[in-house]
């Protein structure tokens, strides 16, 4: 899978800690919710690796929020709903 390098510098990081903190969700939490390990989601956490959009969306899920704007910033931090997903 490909991954897009226009998440450096902080700005995926500071997105997804910022989800992680609004939900009260811990590294661990996380890793179990969305079944990526620990130590990949402090790598994507510590700005040392740049995720793949697939990850983003296991994020997005277990967080329930939406994919958007935890990859890009764009958007509505709200997730879709099935009805928006399914049209």
């Amino acid at each position: 899978m490909s991954t897009i390098n226009f998440y450096s510098s902080g700005i995926f990081s500071s997105r997804l800690q910022a989800a992680m903190n609004e939900k009260s969700f811990s590294a661990i939490s996380l890793a179990e919710k969305s079944g990526v390990s620990m130590n990949i989601i402090m790598r994507y956490l510590n700005d040392e690796a740049s995720p793949s959009l697939n990850m983003v969306e296991l994020f997005a899920v277990a967080l329930d929020i939406h994919p958007g704007w935890l990859a890009f910033g764009v958007g509505s931090k709200v997730a879709p709903s099935p009805d928006e997903l399914f049209r």
